[in-house]
């Protein structure tokens, strides 16, 4: 018997309040207990039906102020249209949910509640992404969804192939979901604020933590075990040989689920952790989308109807052949502000403020580095 199954959110989301606890120390007590709102409200028979309970766990389980905190969240979450979805609960992600790890709360915020009629994909890689890796994600994605209309992109909005993997998404019509390492009441980084607003209307933004958390640097590598638990296969592209997303290539290996990784250039250290990969069997040698296909049991959907570009995207179609900015940067890929003036034969400062209202207007985006290139 499922002792949560008309539990009240509250107990729930407390429940996942207690430190000191984990995930497996969560399941374990809750398969001990008969009414998980029953033991948050009179913690004290708590003794009798868990004699090896510790004493830290059982003090903050007897807190008011876990209950207290709890409703807090609840009120965040309804002002902020973020939803808590409960591991035993239906509406909790079936992918996630056999990850011995998984959170005990994931908080959903977005248009896409339920996702099991979706084929899953995660792709990651390195923040310093070069115009290969660029090149490869805006390549792989349309040419996926052509085939998959069904598919779901999973990622972490950081910088470089995580956020080509979302705007790829976005471009080709299909959902996407960001795994966020704070609470959904915010955006990081910022400068992706317009996509993320953007991926609400087709997908969602996930995190296990609350509203108001903010992110630490031991987070970004607690999420990746979601991104990674929440699809069938990961893809990593470009990744260094300690980037952060071979540590989400090796988790999504220990769930059982399918790994691949683009192979790179010869010499290029952007690529030497997926060479690794490949060179130890971690992961699939990704050559081919078709094979791709095949190695995570897809069969192969019929194609969506090609729809009409939006105004916006007609637009900035045609500005980036009449503005003599966005035909440069059309023509060169990247480059400098620098570069730009003296190509143009202006200032720099004249230079710096028409990049910025093109910014602006979403037609170019920075790269790191001081660069510039076609949003």
């Amino acid at each position: 018997m499922n002792p949560t199954a008309d539990t009240p959110m509250r107990y729930k989301v407390a429940l996942s309040l207690v430190k000191g606890m984990g995930a497996k120390g969560t399941r374990y007590f809750l398969n001990h207990i008969e009414s998980l709102e029953d033991a948050l409200l009179h913690p004290q028979q708590l003794r009798l039906q868990l004699p090896r309970l510790s004493e830290s766990i059982l003090q903050q389980l007897s807190s008011t102020a876990l209950l207290a905190e709890a409703d807090r969240i609840l009120e965040a979450c309804e002002r902020e249209h973020i939803v808590p979805h409960f591991y035993l609960d239906d509406d909790y992600p079936e992918l996630l949910y056999q990850c011995p790890d998984a959170p005990i709360i994931l908080y959903v915020r977005g248009s896409l509640q339920s996702w099991e009629h979706l084929r899953g994909l995660s792709i990651v890689g390195t923040r310093n992404a070069t115009s290969y890796g660029r090149t490869t994600v805006s390549y792989l994605i349309p040419e996926l969804a052509q085939r998959i209309p069904s598919l779901l992109i999973t990622s972490g909005l950081a910088y470089g192939i995580d956020i080509q993997a979302h705007r790829s998404a976005l471009e080709a019509g299909i959902s996407t979901i960001a795994v966020l390492a704070h609470g959904l009441d915010m955006v990081y980084p910022a400068a992706h604020r317009r996509e993320a607003q953007q991926m609400l209307e087709r997908g969602a933004w996930v995190s296990e933590y609350a509203p108001g958390v903010k992110a630490h640097p031991s987070s970004f590598l607690a999420r990746n075990r979601i991104i990674a638990g929440l699809t069938k296969g990961t893809i990593v592209i470009e990744a260094g040989g300690k980037s952060g997303a071979l540590s989400t290539a090796h988790l999504a290996q220990d769930y059982d689920r399918e790994v691949f990784a683009v192979p790179g250039r010869v010499g290029d250290s952007m690529s030497l952790g997926c060479h690794q990969l490949i060179e130890e069997s971690r992961a699939h040698l990704l050559y081919d989308i078709d094979e791709l296909i095949t190695e995570l049991g897809w069969s192969r959907e019929e194609r969506s109807p090609r729809k009409e570009p939006s105004p916006a995207l007609a637009h900035r179609a045609s500005a980036s052949y009449s503005h003599p900015i966005l035909r440069l940067l059309d023509e060169q890929g990247t480059m400098t502000l620098d570069e730009l003036a003296r190509r143009l034969t202006t200032t720099v400062a004249a230079m710096s403020d028409q990049l910025f209202e093109l910014e602006l207007e979403g037609l170019i985006e920075a790269q790191p580095g001081g660069a510039y290139r076609i949003a």
